[in-house]
């Protein structure tokens, strides 16, 4: 009985040193860690920067979409469509730009184009415009940002003033 007690005796003592080592181990790891905290200038400075950071992605982000507006096909397209929608029209054309006594008023001369709004809003260049006479269909793909934004241009000046800007 003495050499059983002596066992449990000594393994509870090993486990008791093996508890307190790894107990005083956490404890210095814990104080090494209260010791080593960041300094209060440091965590406003990382703030900072990650602000700063943050901020810088977020204008970012806004000039693209502004770009993005400004130089694409469909953002072009749709303020044509805005512009032709709101547009009063009083002249009557058929689908190739021809002057037609009956219908709804759809169409307006702008001199370099006789714009004529419906599905798809078209527009028949012609030659005074130091290109070829042409019929434009502004559908994505089917004519130049540059071409849709002049049209529009010119449907918005003759909007304003009443009068088309010159040939």
């Amino acid at each position: 009985m003495t050499i059983t007690k002596s066992r449990t005796e000594n393994t509870t003592g090993l486990f008791h040193d093996v508890k307190s080592s790894w107990l005083h181990q956490k404890r210095s790891q814990a104080s090494n860690i209260e010791n080593h905290k960041m300094p209060d200038d440091e965590v406003l400075t990382i703030l900072r920067i990650i602000s700063r950071v943050g901020m810088l992605l977020f204008v970012a982000a806004i000039i693209t979409y502004l770009v993005w507006e400004m130089f694409s096909e469909s953002a072009a397209l749709s303020r044509l469509s805005a512009t032709a929608q709101v547009y009063h029209y009083t002249q009557r054309c058929d689908a190739d730009g021809n002057p037609i006594s009956t219908g709804q008023p759809n169409c307006v001369d702008l001199n370099r184009y006789v714009f004529v709004h419906g599905p798809p809003d078209k527009a028949f260049r012609r030659a005074c415009s130091g290109k070829t006479a042409e019929m434009l269909s502004f559908e994505r793909g089917n004519v130049s940002t540059f071409e849709i934004n002049l049209v529009d241009k010119m449907l918005q000046f003759r909007a304003r003033n009443g009068v088309s800007s010159p040939c």
